[in-house]
């Protein structure tokens, strides 16, 4: 026998109560950090889209996402702490090589042979950006290339 009156839909769950605040949530600024945090040996990003272009990719997957990687490290290995002065000399484009998230946290990075791979694609690609007239070689630059770069090198045949 059909029902005199139509189905009542169902009911979906209560909606939830707004917790109480005292002051709206905003999605406000980071926190600046002080100057006594700033990490001398980070690279300028101005420079590293001179030389490595806007939209860089990976050297070895060609992927577009790409993290920029200290091809000698941030300072640790030279026994640079992080608030020695020389630290920015690791700060050249000649120690930044765009690599993928995937190879940037594995082991392949440190091997010494990538290393020297790194910092030739480095050198090249920062030469050929100063011969186009996108990038001018700096002090730091060649201070990077006489001491540490030159250094590495030398004491990893």
């Amino acid at each position: 026998m059909p029902r005199p009156y139509p189905k009542t839909p169902k009911r979906g769950p209560k909606p939830r109560k707004p917790i109480p605040r005292r002051t709206p949530l905003t999605r406000g600024k980071a926190p600046l950090r002080s100057r006594a945090m700033k990490d001398h040996a980070a690279f300028r990003h101005a420079d590293l889209m001179a030389v490595w272009s806007p939209m860089p990719l990976c050297v070895f997957t060609l992927a577009p996402v790409v993290e920029f990687h200290h091809c000698l490290g941030r300072g640790q290995d030279q026994g640079f702490k992080k608030d020695h002065p020389d630290r920015e000399m690791l700060s050249s484009v000649f120690n930044a090589i765009p690599v993928s998230h995937a190879i940037h946290s594995g082991p392949l990075r440190d091997a010494p042979d990538v290393r020297r791979l790194f910092l030739r694609l480095a050198r090249t690609r920062v030469l050929n950006a100063a011969a186009a007239g996108h990038y001018e070689v700096t002090a730091l630059d060649r201070r990077f290339l006489d001491e540490i770069a030159t250094e590495w090198l030398r004491s990893n045949p």
